[in-house]
């Protein structure tokens, strides 16, 4: 086993990382476009080392704070964003009630005839 498989084993961790990012995240994307820079920077790392990479990850991380920050603030201030979505469909409170209604409607509502306003 030794040396003679790891050439097959590599290229083969790097079809697997690409297939896998097109299918979780980027699934518009050409696998070849994940698998040449994956190349090049693992190609850069080689070539001058893991400091550099460090240091372009120490550069890029407020850069990326910065706009973690910006898309957070600014999709509620949209108003696309809904908070009501993200509570329960399907709660308990005695009955079972299907929808997003506040509190005062749930309890209103008789078995399983919630309606949507």
């Amino acid at each position: 086993m030794g040396y003679t498989l790891q050439p097959v084993e590599t290229s083969r961790n790097l079809r697997d990382l690409g297939e896998v990012t097109v299918m979780t995240l980027l699934n518009q994307t050409p696998i070849w476009v994940i698998t040449l820079i994956t190349v090049m920077v693992i190609s850069n790392t080689v070539r001058y080392g893991y400091k550099v990479l460090f240091s372009f990850s120490l550069i890029l991380l407020p850069v990326f704070a910065i706009a973690f920050t910006v898309i957070t603030v600014f999709i509620p201030a949209t108003g696309l964003f809904h908070f009501e979505f993200i509570l329960p469909i399907l709660e308990y409170d005695g009955y079972f009630c299907s929808g997003f209604q506040d509190r005062r409607k749930q309890h209103a509502a008789s078995f399983g005839n919630c309606t949507i306003d």
